[in-house]
């Protein structure tokens, strides 16, 4: 379930936040020329609409589908993704 408050990440224990504090040193910002594939899996047709949504690769900017996100960990080693799931809503 998402977060409904900040109360949600304090339930990391400190193992967690070290690994997460490591990981981050491999994020990479996107610069204004750098391409971020965040709408389609590059494997793939998955998308952020997709059930399991799209997670994108903070250090290659890369999207996958759930089905490739162990391939892509093998391949780059990153450990840290942003997970992108859209739900589409009828207006009232």
């Amino acid at each position: 379930p998402p977060p409904s408050s900040l109360g949600y990440f304090d339930a990391m224990d400190e193992a967690t936040l070290s690994a997460v504090r490591a990981a981050m040193m491999t994020a990479k910002t996107p610069g204004a020329y750098d391409k971020v594939y965040k709408d389609e899996c590059v494997y793939s047709y998955d998308t952020p609409l997709s059930p399991t949504g799209l997670y994108v690769n903070l250090s290659t900017h890369h999207g996958v589908g759930e089905a490739h996100l162990a391939l892509d960990h093998e391949k780059t080693g990153n450990v840290l993704y942003l997970h992108q799931r859209w739900v589409k809503t009828p207006k009232p």
